[in-house]
């Protein structure tokens, strides 16, 4: 793998004796390697397809949630508040509790 500057290099060289084998001799690598970079240097980047646009695995419930928000006028409203609004009996401070040794 040659740095950007060993490659400038070689291109340079190779303008200046135009051959491979020549270009090679002057920057101590091989032919093929020249006629990589020179190439490389060349060929235009080919054109970046767009990727397909792919479902996502919260479309199904995208509904719920915006009538949820539009219901809460965008409040968060914490798993705590809707466990004691269903009527649901749970301990809800349990992370507040000193361990027990």
């Amino acid at each position: 793998m040659q740095s950007v500057r060993q490659t400038m290099d070689i291109i340079a060289a190779y303008r200046e004796v135009g051959s491979y084998r020549g270009a090679a001799a002057m920057c101590n690598t091989t032919h093929r390697t020249v006629k990589r970079a020179v190439r490389q240097r060349e060929e235009p980047d080919p054109p970046v397809e767009k990727a397909a646009e792919r479902r996502r695995n919260y479309d199904v419930v995208a509904g719920v949630v915006a009538a949820k928000v539009r219901k809460t006028k965008g409040r968060r409203l914490t798993a705590a508040v809707q466990i004691r609004g269903s009527g649901l009996r749970t301990r809800l401070n349990r992370h507040r509790q000193p361990l027990a040794l």
